[in-house]
């Protein structure tokens, strides 16, 4: 059984046998690790078994889901279960930028308590692909049935299997492009 070690840049610990030529958190060199005895305190190490990260970064996963598969098994159902499918799918869509913040957050607490410093190139490379789902989510959301890529509603209706569901923003948002009539 091989002991514990820890890179001396980011405070990094793993099992010897686990260490490949780099640095799994900040890319140095193996040669900066050295031997470690694990210390840790009480309240640090409850905090880190409750695995809260691991936990909230699949809650995006479940609700991406339920917002693709919902839609396309309501084709094959009548209502009122085709309702109640295309209601949770709504639903999904709505929370999934919420499950996806709080993924990023408990990701910077994470990251914060297991290697005491957030900037490691792995957890900036994963701040900026969930930076960037949040983003790509926010940029679509505006644009549902009956939007087209500007951000006007069709002058017909939208009669496909998403018809009399009201898709229509509470607020009026102001259009990314110029609107000109």
């Amino acid at each position: 059984m091989s002991g514990l070690i820890r890179c001396k840049a980011c405070g990094y610990v793993m099992n010897e046998s686990h260490l490949k030529d780099l640095c799994p958190a900040c890319g140095l060199p193996k040669t900066v690790f050295e031997p470690y005895t694990k210390k840790i305190a009480a309240r640090r190490k409850f905090v880190i078994d409750q695995h809260l990260h691991p936990i909230a970064v699949h809650f995006p996963q479940v609700f991406l889901l339920l917002a693709l598969i919902l839609p396309v098994l309501a084709l094959i159902v009548n209502d009122p279960v085709r309702a109640e499918m295309l209601i949770i799918a709504k639903w999904s869509i709505l929370v999934l930028p919420f499950t996806v913040l709080g993924g990023l957050v408990t990701g910077l607490v994470d990251g914060k308590i297991r290697f005491k410093k957030i900037t490691t190139p792995l957890l900036v490379n994963k701040m900026i692909a969930g930076v960037s789902l949040l983003q790509i989510r926010e940029r679509t959301a505006l644009y549902g049935p009956g939007y087209n890529r500007a951000g006007l509603q069709y002058a017909e209706p939208h009669n496909g299997l998403f018809a009399g569901m009201n898709w229509q923003p509470a607020v009026s948002l102001p259009s990314p492009l110029p609107i000109h009539k």
